[in-house]
């Protein structure tokens, strides 16, 4: 004995003049402490520490001596009640010898991406992959088989994911689903509808390929058609015309000279010239050719403006105007009339109904106001000018009163056109409204076209014909349809909005016609000008396709019908692309013309055969599984931009990559740090990034299926329905999505001092002082210490506990286990349940769990998980507060380690919590790392977690400082060859 203790202070003396003790040196020690319940014969737990022979055997075993370390550590091994105890310089060699042994196999191999069996899609991953390829959100991993969890405790671990008859029958029945949706067309590419699209023949497809190519057209001509009446440079194409004319220049040169589009100036030559006998059309085209020759530049300035200003009216839209209001009294009424140049056979126009509107709201006859006015100057009674009077004179001297010598109605007057009747009033006069109308039973009414307006303020500028105004015609007039036909054919040449414009450009597309007017395109001259880069989109084949408008009166002849199927091949090609995440094969292209060519043999549709290719591409491995480089002769393989998208996205999104990251792939940018950088950060900010939150935390912690996994007995919590489930999954939910999105810390996790409360649950934690934002169904809320974190959770409260009741047990093996990483060693097979021990009834729940730890076997774990879950007592199985039992009892929420510390309820245990952060955050740092590679965290992952665990306090515990050191690693970004 005293050569024992001679020779293991001597080891110790020895451990303590280098740096860390060897095999040789521990191995005494395991030898006089734990070879006697942990031999090759006892193996108490099933653990054997006596078979390993040197260093290197021992480290083979790296997961045991890390249980080991940590037992020794804590004191917890060997057990209190054992004779045989080590000293502390036997701890210091044994617990040296295990860190060193972990840290010399770590650093050897430090790096080593590590085995991953190639990995299919999860039942997640699945359906969020279809949702961003097609658009719907089918949830069809419903009816595959459940998930299994392995490595790190995760679903998306290459080891479980198998693939097996039944379920590859599921991916096919699930794959003809999405295809039955698809609506695959030349030109207009794969598109997915919410219901199923049914078999269609070409004249079926006929109507809709039309729709999309005015579509197509309206969205491209739309951009460059011009809008407001500035954007028309009606002077500028008139100036250029008038140059070209004169002999200036050429219009092609004049247009550059000017920065003119060249097809609208050549619509605006041809116009100009083209002879016609519409009055409305000449009205621009004969003040053009009657504009001075060269030499005088003030009347040709004059002149285009006053086309300008003609076509401005002209493309405004027509209104009538019965009645003027002025401002203040200022200015004078104008009752006006034109002939609206035809000459005035016919119009005579009587104006009736006219009224005064006197302050806000008196309404009075003009006739009568005018002749009470003048009484009241006659009288003396208001004050007034002679000039005054003798203009109110004459408004009322107008009553009566006919241009020719005819009658009038008495309460109006007859003129003829053209006609503009001045009247003054008093400034309390703010309106006057008049009615106007061609005299009726007039022998010459048939010829009839006039004008009307009342205004207001300075006395108007009449023009003959005032676009602005309505025209008038009798019922029966030989001049008003040929006028109209005029103005239509103007309206199409010269449509007043950027709408009517499209509307007119585009009838040659519907009725297969040239398009008439100045401002167009022909779907030709529109495809000339689609820049290069883009002519391979979907979208503008559709120019190509012009012909295919007569599908439907037309057979598909030879040439059309191979230029089809070139189009849906490629169309076909691009889809493939998005599902296998990157670019095809020449291979696979073939591959895929092959099997749409033996498919449409087979359907004799094109559509249908199509989608018997879109089911082949969905039941495909590199749409199923997540392939990497394929093997080669080197230890690894670095990731090419393709893969490292995919990783990144499926890490982060559980899903495939959008655009930009496809971009970035496409580029080969995502290989640069920088861009990495960029990628990581967008994706996280994302709202996709809520699947890291259900995926990776859900679980984690292991509310994922909260919603459908907790067993509390509704009996006894009537209150815990499907609307309270539904809220406490939102809140934990939400809670880890703003987390991420928002780069908090990932201390957050314990110590948060808010949390995101719904009404329902607010009520529920009787929170009164919550108020519900508008925005969201969860209102991020700040919260009491017992609440804050993930400790105070309904969601996690429920889920461990007992169907009646709360436990204690499961909550503290819950924090040991799942928050801490401790690892727990199974139940023994000869210990009764709680409910089994016939003490039921008899004593307090903690009394029970004492009694319970009398027994030897149930002492060593007991001791350590009772603690932590007796300082949630205050929860009940629902997560609702309570200060006494379903007793009637105080609630004893008090907790002794074995070390002595003692806390307290909710705050004591996060204060306890808080001096284990470090194993907190190396619990993080793992199940992070697993989740993201697809594997059990390896010994040779050591130094990549010490890297994760030095990177967050610098960061401020921020998540994405810990994906971050994830992403930029030799792990993430290398595939290991064997």
């Amino acid at each position: 004995m005293i050569l024992r203790l001679l020779l293991i202070t001597s080891l110790f003396l020895a451990a303590t003049a280098f740096s860390q003790p060897t095999w040789e040196q521990a191995e005494p020690v395991l030898e006089r402490v734990c070879w006697e319940c942990h031999d090759d014969s006892v193996q108490e737990g099933e653990v054997d520490l006596f078979s390993f022979t040197d260093e290197a055997e021992a480290m083979a075993s790296h997961h045991l001596w890390e249980k080991v370390a940590r037992l020794v550590e804590n004191r917890e091994m060997p057990p209190a009640d054992k004779k045989t105890q080590p000293t502390d310089a036997e701890r210091e060699i044994l617990l040296g010898w295990i860190d060193g042994a972990l840290d010399r196999v770590a650093r050897k191999g430090a790096g080593d991406p590590g085995h991953v069996t190639m990995r299919r899609l999860t039942n997640t991953e699945y359906d969020n992959t279809i949702r961003d390829l097609t658009g719907l959100d089918l949830q069809l991993s419903r009816k595959f088989a459940r998930d299994a969890g392995g490595g790190e405790g995760f679903t998306n671990t290459g080891d479980v994911l198998f693939v097996s008859p039944e379920q590859m029958q599921k991916y096919l029945d699930a794959a003809r689903e999405v295809a039955s949706r698809a609506s695959i067309l030349p030109g207009a590419g794969l598109e997915f509808r919410s219901e199923p699209v049914g078999l269609r023949g070409s004249a079926t497809i006929a109507p809709e390929l039309n729709l999309r190519l005015r579509g197509w057209y309206f969205d491209r001509l739309g951009e460059m058609l011009p809008d407001a009446f500035e954007e028309l440079r009606v002077e500028d194409y008139l100036r250029a015309c008038w140059r070209h004319r004169h002999g200036q220049g050429e219009l092609a040169e004049l247009g550059k000279q000017g920065d003119l589009d060249p097809v609208f100036l050549q619509n605006w030559w041809n116009f100009l010239n083209k002879e016609t006998s519409n009055p409305v059309l000449n009205r621009i085209r004969i003040p053009w050719q009657e504009l001075p020759a060269p030499g005088n530049e003030s009347a040709l300035k004059e002149g285009l403006s006053a086309i300008a200003v003609e076509m401005q009216e002209w493309m405004s839209e027509s209104q009538y105007i019965g009645g003027a209001t002025r401002e203040n009294g200022d200015g004078n009424f104008y009752l006006c009339v034109t002939d609206m140049g035809d000459g005035n056979k016919g119009d005579l126009v009587q104006w009736t109904n006219l009224e005064v509107t006197i302050g806000r709201d008196k309404k009075v006859p003009l006739f009568d106001y005018v002749g009470e006015q003048i009484a009241l100057r006659e009288k003396g009674e208001i004050k007034a000018a002679e000039s005054e009077l003798k203009q109110l004179r004459s408004t009322l001297a107008l009553r009566g009163t006919h241009a020719t010598g005819g009658k009038s109605p008495e309460d109006g007057f007859t003129v003829q056109a053209p006609s503009t009747i001045e009247i003054w009033l008093p400034a309390e006069v703010r309106v006057l409204k008049a009615s106007s109308k061609l005299e009726p039973d007039h022998p010459d009414s048939e010829f009839a076209s006039f004008q009307t307006a009342v205004m207001a303020g300075q006395k108007p500028k009449l023009r003959p014909l005032m676009s602005t105004l309505r025209f008038k015609f009798a019922d029966r007039s030989k001049v008003g349809p040929d006028f109209f036909r005029a103005v239509k054919a103007k309206s199409r040449i010269f449509p007043g909005s950027r709408e009517s414009r499209l509307n007119e450009t585009g009838l040659h597309l519907t009725q297969n016609r040239a398009p008439v007017g100045v401002y167009y395109l022909t779907y030709q001259q529109l495809a000339e000008r689609v820049p290069a880069a883009e002519r391979h989109r979907p979208e503008q084949i559709l120019i190509d396709l012009h012909h295919f408008w007569l599908l439907s009166r037309k057979r598909l002849g030879t040439e059309r019908a191979a230029l089809w199927d070139e189009f849906l091949v490629n169309h076909l090609a691009d889809f493939a692309a998005l599902a296998y995440r990157r670019p095809l094969s020449e291979a696979q292209n073939s591959a895929l013309a092959e099997a749409y060519q033996a498919a449409f043999a087979e359907t004799e549709n094109r559509e249908e055969a199509a989608r018997e290719v879109v089911v082949r591409i969905l039941v495909s491995s590199p749409f199923l599984f997540k392939t990497e480089p394929p093997q080669s002769s080197e230890p690894e393989t670095r990731l090419d931009a393709w893969n490292l998208a995919s990783r990144l996205s499926y890490f982060l999104w559980s899903t495939t990559p959008d655009a930009e990251l496809r971009s970035t792939a496409a580029d080969g940018s995502i290989l640069e740090a920088e861009t990495l950088r960029q990628q990581l950060a967008r994706l996280l900010a994302d709202p996709k990034s809520r699947s890291l939150a259900t995926e990776f935390a859900g679980q984690w912690l292991g509310f994922r299926d909260f919603r459908d996994d907790t067993n509390i007995d509704p009996e006894l919590f009537p209150e815990f329905d499907e609307a309270l489930r539904k809220s406490m999954q939102g809140e934990i939910t939400q809670f880890f999505a703003d987390l991420i999105a928002n780069d908090r810390p990932v201390t957050d996790i314990l110590h948060a001092d808010y949390t995101y409360l719904d009404q329902r649950l607010a009520d529920h934690y009787q929170v009164a002082s919550f108020e519900p934002g508008t925005a969201a169904a969860f209102t991020r809320w700040p919260v009491d210490e017992p609440r804050g974190g993930i400790l105070g959770m309904g969601a996690i409260l429920a889920s461990t506990a007992f169907p009646d009741r709360a436990s204690p047990v499961r909550r503290g093996d819950w924090i040991l286990s799942t928050v801490l990483g401790y690892e727990m060693p199974p139940v023994p097979a000869d210990v009764p349940e709680l409910e089994e021990d016939g003490l039921v009834g008899k004593l307090p729940l903690r009394e029970r769990l004492e009694k319970h730890r009398e027994s030897s076997s149930c002492s060593g774990c007991h001791s350590r998980i009772d603690p932590p879950g007796f300082a949630l007592q205050n929860f009940d199985a629902i997560g609702r507060w309570r200060d006494a039992d379903s007793e009637g009892k105080p609630i004893d929420a008090t907790a002794t380690l074995l070390n002595g510390e003692t806390f307290a309820g909710p705050e004591g245990l996060k204060g306890h919590l808080a001096g284990q952060q470090a194993d907190f955050l190396r619990q993080f740092c793992t199940k992070l790392l697993g989740y993201a590679l697809g594997r059990e965290v390896i010994i040779t992952d050591r130094p990549l977690l010490e890297k994760m665990e030095l990177d967050l306090p610098k960061s401020d515990y921020r998540f994405s400082a810990a994906v971050r050191t994830i992403v930029e690693s030799r792990q993430f970004q290398n595939r290991r060859n064997d």
